[in-house]
């Protein structure tokens, strides 16, 4: 009921503008207008000051198949017919048959009143096909060359304004016409108007306005629909209704004012095929517009006769000539209304139940029959113009344009909310993803764990096959931990990864990735190359996410290079840097070079070691994320190339990257001022303050930034901390200074990469002495591992967190105390542990000699005393003593060894006089008294002990040699056998001080112990 509410509604209005356009006619032409009786038109008592212009319709003279002029009006045997102007002159322009062709002349005598006025306008609408307009004598109009011979006649018919001077009151009007090509109706079709020239030229230049405003409003809308269509090419009515627009627009640009003709300079004959063509076109894709909204994949044989009906319409205009298409007229206007309404009735069917669609295709096609309707009868020559402002044209469109966008705005809210769907569901996919990787860790890395263990041993001996399979189990299962890492990575893509650029130098990164590389991979068969220039630019990008593309590449690239060469190259090229990583391995197929970089795309299937198809995906996005671009080029065969840009990092970017770098991190620490951003102005610790301090840390950074935000952090503990600026710098002050608790190491630095720094370290320290605490951009497994390996203690991300890098550093330093203490509870140990037999044959001795010689006995007992008292000083915490209380004690011991076994035992003391410099208290003493036991007291007739400290090379050396049995076996082997808990304990702290312990021995020669301790270290450490 409701539908059929609406359709009612529609048709009474438009019934009520039908009415309207009927009557129209009276208001547009006063019935008081005068009109012309027997061949003249009486204006005398027209008031065109007031009133306006007036057409000149009524009874004009005619006469048949004869072109006159004035003078010839008058003569024998040229009596005229009366006839009705306007009018179609089919009738009577032949006096034997009924035709459209033809020629004659029409005549009619204006009386004007009485006026100052002598300059007129005559406003000439439609008269076919051509004429000659001659007014008292003068040819004031003419369109095209009216004469009487058939193939001499020039057909043309566009609208015109003409002015004429007239003196007096009388007007002898004549009208020549010839008509030889419309076969369709002759004669004058439209009223001539005659009037004042300002209001002729408004009367003209209003209906161009209007005609002009709404062709140009309906071929806009038909240009936008065009473009609609091009952008989604899946809405056909889209096309469909830009072609009924872009015709109904032709159409009104060749009719009524025909304003096309006087823009483009077109014959008549294609003047009137565009007339023609636009109407059927127009009915052609108006009612394929109607086709597709409803009847999209039905079959309908009506309205495929119809449209092809239409179609061959139209090639008939194309391919015959005017007077000929001409004929038809009647027959394609019955043919495009059949189909038009055929397909309409199709459409108000479909749509009955819809009621917002039902009203715009009703409204639309009635404004479509509306104008159709009379611009058809006017054609005819049913009808003349009466003026009719062609609004239904505009409402025929905009209702088309609200049908279309209806349906195209439905589908667009749709296709939004089935987006937002699917982000939701995308979204619900990545955190599944990220969950299911985060779960799927802890399980796999257990399994893993276990398996590696039984690799190792740990549940027995396997066999060789065994092991194999094994291994093959832990290749799969870190294959589905890089597996997980990617898909976590594409997770984090996906929700918008955030970058945080700064300055980073491209060697540096390079070097780092390239030292981890070599960890994980057998340099044996790839070698990994270097060739980014040490000096080389800085870019501006994401560290860790970098250093990903980076390993990411080195990945893909070893996988398919089984030996040979990677290479990392870089170039800077306008504001990017080319990054190349160059291999020599299998290369890659042209045909998937194309698509290498899509998701889960593989290399070539036929090697051992494929991947998961996610790296190389995420290496363009991160890259495109910054702005650049990757690609690739190959020769299978010959290796692969991979080019990737980075944008080149401007000083004013590097100035914000160290001011975003300390708000960044003076933010998270409470307690902080606010500190300057000049580099120049960061203060740098002393190497030694002298105020008191439980540890001291070396800071190795190459950024004065960094240094400067990590003193913050620890400021608020009781640390010294001394900074330095390169790997170089950090070996030079571990070697020169011994006293270090804690080295805090940044991995990426010039030169010296964190990793070989760290091994320097353990070159002169164990990991207990000094712990390393190891500053990464990136926390990868593969980076934990080259850390660890090369001896690194713990590590920290960047950035770093205040409360965590205190929590590690706290650690670490109890960890070494807690080492210190044991070592130092060694000492007191050995300190005061006391021989019994030593104690035993000292007093024998003492006793002996007593008997015989009381003074030797007293310096005995003085030796004793100092032997004594140095083993039994509990109050003693000096690390270090000076060397000449570490020989007074060894004097003391050899007196009394000497005493013991007389002639057997000699000892040659050779001591440089003024000796200086400090040792661990018990350093020398312990080594004299493992010589005499288990050296030169071991043979029979007993041996030689010998005691030598000079000064050389600018240390102090001290050796012990005895002449005993000594080994045969390999050094490494006489060390370990050798060097027991008090010899360990004696390397031990003089490494810590900077000193060497060296053990030589040959069998049956001896064994021979060298001490090094250098002098400068010695005389100022304390």
């Amino acid at each position: 009921m409701a539908n059929k509410g609406k359709l009612l509604i529609i048709f009474t209005l438009f019934l009520f503008v039908i009415g309207i356009r009927l009557t129209w006619d009276h208001i547009y032409s006063p019935t008081e207008m005068p009109v012309a009786k027997q061949g003249v038109l009486d204006a005398r008592g027209w008031d065109f000051a007031n009133k306006g212009t007036i057409e000149l319709n009524g009874e004009w003279e005619f006469y048949r198949e004869k072109l006159l002029q004035t003078d010839q009006l008058s003569a024998k045997g040229t009596s005229p017919l009366m006839v009705r102007v306007p009018g179609v002159w089919d009738k009577y322009v032949n006096d034997q048959k009924v035709t459209s062709l033809g020629y004659g002349t029409y005549h009619v005598k204006l009386l004007l009143p009485e006026s100052k006025q002598s300059v007129w306008g005559v406003r000439v609408s439609n008269i076919r096909s051509s004429h000659l307009l001659v007014v008292n004598g003068q040819i004031v109009g003419q369109q095209g060359q009216p004469t009487a011979q058939s193939q001499d006649v020039i057909a043309r018919n566009v609208p015109y304004l003409s002015f004429v001077n007239i003196t007096g009151s009388e007007v002898d009007i004549i009208l020549q016409v010839a008509n030889v090509d419309f076969a369709a109706g002759g004669g004058v079709f439209d009223a001539i108007s005659f009037g004042p020239v300002q209001d002729i030229l408004a009367n003209k230049r209003s209906s161009e306005y209007f005609d002009a405003t709404a062709a140009s409003v309906i071929f806009l809308i038909s240009v936008y629909f065009f473009l609609l269509y091009a952008y989604n090419r899946r809405f056909k009515e889209f096309i469909y209704f830009a072609m009924s627009n872009f015709f109904a627009a032709l159409y009104i640009f060749t009719h009524r004012e025909r304003i096309a003709l006087d823009w483009f300079d077109l014959s008549y004959d294609w003047a009137t095929r565009i007339q023609f063509i636009s109407m059927l076109a127009l009915a052609f894709s108006y009612s394929l517009f109607m086709k597709n909204i409803v009847l999209k994949k039905s079959i309908d044989t009506v309205s495929r006769v119809l449209l092809t009906i239409i179609l061959l319409c139209t090639g008939s205009v194309m391919l015959l000539e005017a007077k000929e298409f001409t004929h038809l007229q009647g027959l394609y206007i019955f043919f495009s209304w059949i189909t038009v309404l055929y397909h309409f009735i199709q459409l108000l069917r479909r749509v009955w139940h819809n009621s917002a669609s039902v009203m715009w295709v009703v409204i639309s096609t009635c404004s479509l029959l509306f104008n159709g309707v009379f611009e058809n009868l006017r054609s005819l020559g049913w009808m003349q113009d009466d003026g009719w402002i062609p609004l239904e044209i505009i409402v025929f469109a905009m209702s088309l344009a609200m049908l279309s966008t209806r349906g195209y705005f439905t589908a667009l809210q749709k296709a939004e909310q089935l987006t937002e769907q699917l982000l939701l569901l995308d979204k619900a996919k990545d955190e599944f993803l990220a969950n299911t990787s985060h779960e799927l860790r802890t399980p796999l890395h257990a399994t893993l764990n276990i398996v590696q263990s039984v690799v190792d041993g740990g549940a027995g001996e396997l066999n060789e096959r065994q092991k194999a399979d094994l291994e093959l189990v832990i290749g799969v299962g870190k294959r589905l931990t890089h597996l997980l890492d990617d898909l976590l990575d594409i997770s984090h893509l996906h929700a918008g990864m955030e970058i945080k650029p700064t300055s980073l130098k491209v060697h540096d990164v390079v070097a780092v990735a390239l030292d981890v590389m070599r960890y994980i991979t057998d340099e044996r068969s790839v070698r990994l190359v270097n060739q980014v220039p040490e000096q080389s630019m800085r870019i501006w990008a994401d560290e860790q996410r970098f250093m990903q593309i980076v390993f990411n590449l080195l990945y893909n690239a070893i996988k398919f290079t089984p030996a040979g060469t990677i290479t990392i190259e870089a170039e800077q090229k306008g504001r990017m840097v080319e990054i190349r990583v160059i291999d020599t391995g299998i290369g890659i197929a042209e045909e998937q070079q194309k698509r290498i970089f899509d998701m889960f795309e593989q290399g070539e299937r036929g090697t051992s070691k494929e991947g998961n198809g996610l790296g190389l995906h995420i290496c363009k996005k991160l890259v495109e994320r910054h702005g650049g671009e990757i690609r690739v080029s190959s020769v299978e065969g010959q290796g692969t190339t991979f080019l990737f840009t980075m944008p080149v990092s401007s000083s004013l970017e590097d100035v914000r990257h160290v001011e975003s770098s300390e708000r960044y991190f003076l933010h998270s620490v409470e307690r902080l001022v606010a500190a300057t951003t000049e580099l120049q102005s960061l203060p740098i610790m002393p190497h030694f303050p002298q105020q008191k301090a439980e540890a001291t840390i070396l800071l190795v950074d190459d950024e004065p930034t960094n240094q400067y935000v990590m003193m913050k952090l620890l400021a608020v503990e009781p640390y010294q901390i001394v900074t330095v600026s390169s790997g170089r710098e950090a070996v030079e002050a571990l070697e020169k200074h011994r006293h270090w608790d804690l080295v805090i190491l940044d991995v990426m630095m010039p030169q010296m990469s964190g990793y070989e720094v760290c091994q320097r370290v353990r070159e002169m320290y164990s990991s207990s002495e000094l712990p390393v605490l190891m500053v990464t951009a990136r926390s990868q497994r593969d980076d934990l591992l080259a850390g660890f390996a090369a001896g690194a203690n713990d590590y920290i991300t960047k950035p770093v967190e205040a409360l965590e890098l205190r929590a590690r550093v706290r650690t670490l330093l109890k960890m070494k105390q807690s080492v210190s203490e044991l070592i130092e509870a060694e000492m007191a140990f050995l300190r005061s542990q006391i021989k019994p037999h030593f104690l035993f044959n000292a007093l024998t001795t003492i006793l002996a000699v007593s008997h015989k010689n009381i003074e030797m006995a007293q310096e005995l007992l003085l030796d004793f005393s100092t032997y004594l008292r140095n083993s039994f000083d509990f109050e003693q915490h000096e690390k270090v003593i000076s060397i000449q209380s570490e020989l007074e004690l060894v004097d003391a011991y050899l007196h009394i060894e000497q005493i013991r076994f007389g002639d057997r035992l000699e000892v040659i003391c050779e001591v440089e006089e003024s000796i200086t410099g400090l040792i661990p208290p018990l350093t020398i003493q312990p080594i004299v008294e493992n010589a005499i036991r288990h050296g030169a007291m071991k043979e029979l007739n007993g041996g030689t002990v010998k005691l030598t400290v000079v000064t050389e090379d600018g240390d102090t050396v001290v050796t012990v040699e005895d002449n005993g049995p000594g080994f045969g076996a390999s050094l490494e082997i006489q060390q370990k056998t050798r060097k027991g808990v008090g010899l360990r304990n004696i390397e031990r702290r003089l490494r810590n001080f900077g000193g060497t312990l060296e053990v030589e021995s040959m069998l049956n020669q001896g064994t021979k112990v060298t001490i090094r301790i250098s002098q400068s270290v010695s005389n100022v450490d304390r």
